[in-house]
């Protein structure tokens, strides 16, 4: 599998970092930091927890704590000193899950701006999947204290790290004729200008295989390389002229225009 982009992976990392400290801040009422996110060099979980993302992102992060972290976080939480012996008992995972859909919850508000709305579902498994990647160790202390999550990624939420790095269409290139009263005063265009052009409104796109293609049916979700708050596309003889933001306009969707071609350029995609 290729390796994503870098810059996605560490934005959505400093995300769950950065909120990871915020969390057990208010648990403590001390002020925790991120102590920076690093390869996990051998670190060892006793309990696994797996994030279910839907919405925003889709796909799933899995987290997993050894016993001196599951242990720390569910002092703070519970305020009682747990004891570990071998693996975490029923109330003990309760209690993490209960912790960590809190810090899920607190990560999501952090990922918004990038990603938009995500969509958090955690639930406690037995074991880590075989194939997943992006390992690394999220760091957060307090003076000498230290907490550390072990987190990866499986394929899927990968996956939404490449397709949101697709190239965004160019809009036409400056053409180096003289001006608009030029070119119609050439081309005579005035007496084309009643006539009706067909444009398109292109929210997205994506590469799909012949099997994927195949098997969509009522009810399911095709997901497109573009985010939920980037401007969408205004095309003409498939060619971007316009950007904007999709408004409703007496129940009708209309685009407020926000980045558009000149006319010149316009007129060079006839």
């Amino acid at each position: 599998m290729a390796s994503p982009p870098i810059e996605r992976i560490e934005v959505f990392l400093e995300a769950w970092s950065s909120s990871l400290s915020a969390l057990v801040s208010q648990l403590s009422s001390e002020a925790w930091t991120p102590a920076g996110s690093v390869p996990t060099n051998g670190y060892t979980g006793l309990a696994v927890l797996r994030i279910k993302l839907s919405r925003g992102l889709r796909g799933s992060l899995w987290l997993s704590l050894s016993a001196d972290d599951a242990r720390l976080l569910l002092e703070l939480f519970t305020g009682d000193k747990p004891s570990i012996a071998g693996a975490l008992d029923a109330m003990q995972v309760e209690a993490l899950t209960e912790l960590i859909r809190q810090w899920s919850g607190l990560a999501a508000i952090q990922l918004k701006p990038c990603f938009g709305e995500v969509s958090v579902e955690v639930s406690a498994e037995a074991s880590l999947p075989s194939e997943l990647a992006g390992a690394r160790l999220m760091r957060s202390a307090a003076g000498e204290r230290r907490v550390s999550v072990r987190a990866e990624l499986d394929a899927e939420l990968l996956g939404q790290f490449e397709r949101r790095q697709a190239p965004r269409a160019q809009l036409v290139p400056e053409p180096t004729p003289a001006g608009l009263e030029q070119l119609l005063r050439e081309g005579n265009l005035d007496m084309l200008l009643d006539v009706e052009l067909g444009v398109t409104l292109r929210f997205g796109s994506r590469r799909a295989p012949l099997r994927e293609v195949l098997e969509l049916s009522p009810g399911a979700v095709l997901e497109l390389n573009r985010e939920i708050q980037e401007p969408v596309d205004l095309l003409l003889n498939d060619r971007v002229i316009a950007r904007g933001d999709v408004v409703v306009v007496d129940g009708n969707y209309g685009l407020h225009i926000s980045e558009v071609i000149s006319p010149e350029q316009r007129l060079r995609t006839l």
